[in-house]
């Protein structure tokens, strides 16, 4: 699993035709599948629903700032506050996600250390993890990238929490706030976590080929999938290009040569196009690997990859 890949020509179990509905069989699998599924898959659905309806609060704030009365700046408070507790939530989540990806690796990095055998092959519901954890993690992003004004309900609570806390009961929310500032500026936060976790973790040159190498896999079978099923069920596929994403962008920046290079850990041409010619064009995903790559542009990355995105 550490070597480089050439193209994909591999067979796939049945069950990889229905990957969204993929179950662990038991044992090991069933344990990691069903860990995951607790901590990451299960707490995501309410947090992403009230993350998709968030409502910024700087129309109140304007008010405020142009007419100054106790009732203004309450009304701003009344509906910044909630925005910022939710962010936080959003923060602590992030950090879960994060801290349960370099587990999920690290055991699965574990398993194909002992055994000769491809561990989604016999596996594939550990396959489903990856999955699910990639298209959480550039779900999130992509709402992040619709909410402009989040900062500056951040900045709205800090400028005005002492008048709401002389019982100290906000000093908790305000740490936090304070310590999610790094994490709200980058473009793609939960995706930067997740890259920083990874980069501690696995901060050797070998153990960064092993990592590569398993993302790499994780990228190769996703495009697979992608090319075996085109044209059919969306949804599935649309899980398969988030994976495929996540994992390049990784790759990109943590790899001192990046994921487009001519000899890369994965089939990465056929991947980048399996992206750019779905239908409906999936904008964000593309502008993700645009903005949010290292190494795209580098002159030793390959060119006929360059020119996916022109």
């Amino acid at each position: 699993m550490g070597g480089r890949s050439s193209a994909v020509k591999r067979s796939l179990p049945d069950i990889y035709n229905d990957l969204e509905h993929s179950q662990p069989n038991d044992g090991a699998e069933r344990e990691i599948f069903n860990e995951f599924r607790s901590s990451v898959i299960e707490p995501s659905a309410s947090i992403f629903s009230r993350f998709q309806n968030y409502q910024d609060g700087q129309g109140l704030a304007a008010q405020a700032l142009a007419n100054p009365s106790l009732e203004t700046k309450g009304a701003a408070w009344d509906a910044i506050y909630p925005n910022v507790v939710l962010q936080m939530e959003v923060f602590g989540f992030a950090k879960t996600v994060s801290e349960k990806f370099v587990s999920l690796i690290r055991t699965v990095l574990e398993i194909t250390s002992t055994k000769k055998n491809d561990v989604f092959n016999t596996s594939p519901a550990i396959l489903k993890c990856f999955v699910d954890c990639f298209d959480i993690i550039l779900k999130f992003d992509e709402i992040k990238l619709t909410l402009p004004k989040l900062l500056n309900d951040l900045a709205f609570f800090r400028r005005n929490v002492a008048a709401y806390n002389d019982d100290s009961s906000l000093d908790d929310l305000i740490d936090r706030s304070n310590q999610s500032t790094i994490f709200w500026a980058a473009p793609t936060p939960m995706l930067n976590d997740a890259i920083l976790s990874l980069q501690s973790a696995y901060s050797t040159p070998n153990d960064q080929k092993r990592l590569f190498g398993l993302l790499g896999n994780v990228a190769d079978l996703c495009t697979t999938i992608g090319f075996k099923n085109k044209g059919k069920d969306q949804k599935p596929l649309l899980l398969c290009l988030r994976c495929i994403v996540g994992a390049t962008l990784i790759i990109d920046n943590i790899s001192p040569t990046g994921a487009f290079t001519k000899k890369p850990y994965f089939n990465v041409k056929d991947a980048m196009k399996l992206l750019v010619q779905f239908t409906p064009k999936q904008t964000s995903l593309i502008n993700a690997i645009i903005y949010s790559s290292k190494h795209l542009k580098d002159k030793q990355s390959d060119p006929k990859v360059q020119q996916l995105f022109r």
